[in-house]
């Protein structure tokens, strides 16, 4: 009997505290992206409508919006929604995203992602009760972030590079 109680309370507590681990932080790093793109020939005048231009067409969805805007010092910020698919679930994502531009060259930074569940493939998508928007937690939600960045930011440097000849 001592020795079935000496190796079933170590697997026991094993069970109970593993229940009470929490899952690895995400790095702060891993939560942002930023690339810096090249445009020879460019003035701060046309990339900053050529950037303008592509907030308009990306942020479609009604919880995307442009919140600032300033030609001058060649700033765009904005909070953009998405929706993403990871593994057999849903989220619905907000992201900052902003653009600086300057001769020749535009910088492009997002961060501060936030999400929520949205469902899953074997019932209908939207609004699940009891969840709400939070932090990233799982790296996989934070992968399937980080490759929605990268789109954008390529979306964004095809049309720096688009040149209009109407």
């Amino acid at each position: 009997m001592k020795m079935l109680g000496a190796t079933l309370l170590p697997s026991v507590l094993g069970l109970i505290l593993s229940g009470c681990a929490t899952a690895p932080q995400i790095p702060v790093s891993e939560k942002s992206y930023t690339v810096i793109f090249d445009v020879k020939g460019v003035d701060k005048n046309e990339l900053f409508v050529r950037a303008n231009t592509w907030f308009v067409a990306n942020f479609v969805n009604a919880e995307s919006v442009i919140q600032f805007s300033d030609k001058e010092n060649g700033k765009i910020a904005g909070k953009y929604y998405s929706e993403l698919t990871v593994g057999l679930n849903y989220y619905g994502v907000k992201q900052m995203i902003e653009v600086d531009v300057k001769d020749e060259k535009v910088r492009i930074m997002f961060e501060n992602p936030t999400t929520i569940y949205l469902g899953n493939a074997f019932g209908p998508k939207g609004k699940v009760a009891g969840f709400d928007w939070g932090d990233v937690y799982e790296q996989k939600e934070m992968d399937a972030i980080n490759s929605d960045w990268r789109r954008l930011a390529v979306s964004l440097n095809e049309r720096l590079n688009k040149k209009d000849s109407w």
